[in-house]
């Protein structure tokens, strides 16, 4: 779900991003098609043997500004593609219970499987009723169990099990499993038609990282709350990525990427936050800039040198690499055909780069990838990189997802969302060792326009100033949270940088800091009386 913003495009050197990508990988991608594919996106899948089974998401493209998500081009159907023989089969859905059937074919549904067991949760749709809502419901899947169903020609519905629970109203949000618990991240409750103007819409953001764990052994299931991380700046955000992380402490945490939107205002999140049971944890001195939006993405870690790296696949993002190289700045957040990296550097540092080969169209937008099952893992899906040996390697398949056939980059914004469509390709990906060991990036050699800045005092009392020395500051927009993730300030501040803070209790306190629309970064203060 997209917004309307004021277009402004211009050209812009890389902003607090290395110079050099430290994966020294490139890859290499082709393109093909399977009869009878379905062509879905914004649905959930999981895998037994080999087989992927895929429930709900859309059939049709973007939504519209002010339409989208009817019940007509909701995927209602069970297919099954067998990756080995690479064939289609679908299957009936009317054997269970209405209240399981509308959120197995919602969109935008968070999702995660550990061993046989596939959970979704949430989801947003029409239901057949006509009324427009975010599913308040956890399904679990024994894929198993249905995969013998389905494969006796048996009833389905003792492979599923349901609990109606509102904390499960989410759409957009990311389900997560570390050290055995699951983590429901962001996201949103969307209840009504969907309009692009958030002033008149029922939405809620949930503002939180919900950790619970799910007893699977009687009949029914279990849920065991454990807490709720609230944080009303980080988890205000939706159509993220998240995903596994090795720190620089080798301990594994979830990374928070990216997403939309920050609060009071339509951009993109440019701060990366990593959460585990004990909080989050921001990443300063960083901003991630050519991957805002849900795609599929690919964790690879090297023990020997410490080093953690995410590749994105396409999907949108506020910045790309245009025909002349050159880096640009598109507001609209347009389909891109960017692949990018995330580099944690084993001094903690982080770095963002863009490899040198493109998606092959504007492709990745809600799409997911299936991971070649033979390849050396770390832990929890990360890729172990230091086993891999050979020159080009199986990477996996990227599938399904939204399809943008058009050159306009950013159709939602044109009025011709109703072009897109859902992707009829499948994306085949090998990882190939690159003989050089650095890639330099485009535009690299001009200075790293990096957004430094101090708070002074600090500790302060009645007022705080923002003191960059090496950027002239024209706007600045602030957000402040407590220690208890409360948002207790937003200003937008021209030409000048000075935040009354008079009215805040004494206490320690994060601001983050968007400067001239473009660079981000944030810190913490401590208000004294």
């Amino acid at each position: 779900m997209k917004s309307k913003k004021k277009l402004i495009i211009f050209c812009i050197y890389l902003l607090s991003t290395s110079i050099y990508s430290q994966f020294n990988y490139s890859v290499s991608i082709d393109t093909f098609r399977i009869p009878n594919w379905p062509n879905i996106h914004s649905f959930t899948y999981g895998i037994v043997n080999e087989s992927i089974y895929m429930f709900g998401g859309r059939l049709d493209g973007i939504h519209d500004k002010n339409s989208g998500f009817e019940n007509k081009f909701s995927n209602d159907q069970i297919y099954r593609w067998n990756t080995k023989t690479q064939t289609i089969t679908q299957y009936s859905l009317d054997s269970l219970s209405p209240s399981m059937i509308e959120p197995l074919i919602a969109a935008n549904a968070a999702f995660t499987q550990v061993n046989n067991q596939l959970m979704i949760i949430g989801g947003y749709g029409q239901s057949k009723s006509g009324a427009y809502k975010t599913y308040p419901s956890l399904i679990t899947i024994d894929l198993a169990k249905l995969d013998q169903a389905i494969a006796s020609n048996l009833n389905i519905g003792s492979a599923f099990k349901q609990i109606i629970d509102d904390t499960f109203a989410v759409a957009g949000g990311q389900l997560e499993v570390l050290d055995q618990l699951y983590y429901l991240t962001g996201g949103h409750r969307f209840e009504g038609i969907y309009k692009d103007s958030s002033l008149v819409v029922n939405q809620r953001y949930t503002s939180a990282c919900r950790i619970f764990n799910i007893d699977f052994s009687g009949d029914t299931l279990s849920i065991d709350f454990k807490k709720e991380i609230v944080d009303e700046f980080n988890f205000h955000r939706r159509d993220f990525n998240l995903s596994p992380f090795i720190m620089q402490d080798k301990n594994e945490k979830l990374m928070c990427f990216a997403g939309v939107f920050l609060v009071n205002e339509n951009r993109p999140f440019m701060n990366l936050a990593a959460v585990n049971y004990n909080g989050y944890e921001d990443i300063p001195d960083f901003n991630q800039r050519f991957a805002n939006y849900t795609c599929p993405h690919v964790g690879f870690y090297s023990d020997a040198k410490n080093e953690m790296h995410k590749v994105f696949f396409g999907g949108m993002a506020e910045y790309y690499r245009d025909s002349l190289d050159q880096i640009v700045r598109d507001p609209f957040v347009p389909f891109v055909k960017s692949i990018s990296s995330i580099s944690r550097m084993s001094d903690g540092t982080f770095q963002e780069a863009l490899l040198k080969e493109k998606m092959p169209a504007y492709i990745g937008t809600n799409s997911e990838i299936y991971l070649n099952p033979q390849l050396p893992y770390f832990r929890n899906k990360i890729i172990n990189l230091d086993s891999i040996q050979k020159d080009s390697t199986w990477l996996g398949y990227i599938f399904g997802g939204i399809y943008n056939p058009l050159h306009e980059a950013n159709p939602f914004e044109k009025n011709k969302a109703s072009l897109t469509l859902a992707n009829p390709y499948i994306i085949n990906v090998q990882l190939i060792k690159n003989k050089s060991t650095q890639v330099q990036e485009p535009n690299s050699s001009a200075q790293q326009n990096k957004f430094e800045w101090i708070l002074s005092p600090n500790p302060a009392t009645n007022k705080i100033s923002i003191i960059s020395p090496n950027i002239n500051i024209e706007t600045l927009s602030i957000w402040i949270t407590n220690a208890s993730g409360k948002l207790v300030h937003y200003e937008k501040l021209d030409h000048h940088s000075t935040i009354n803070i008079a009215s805040l209790p004494a206490g320690m306190y994060q601001i983050y800091a968007l400067m001239n629309g473009t660079a981000f970064n944030s810190k913490v203060f401590y208000k004294i009386d």
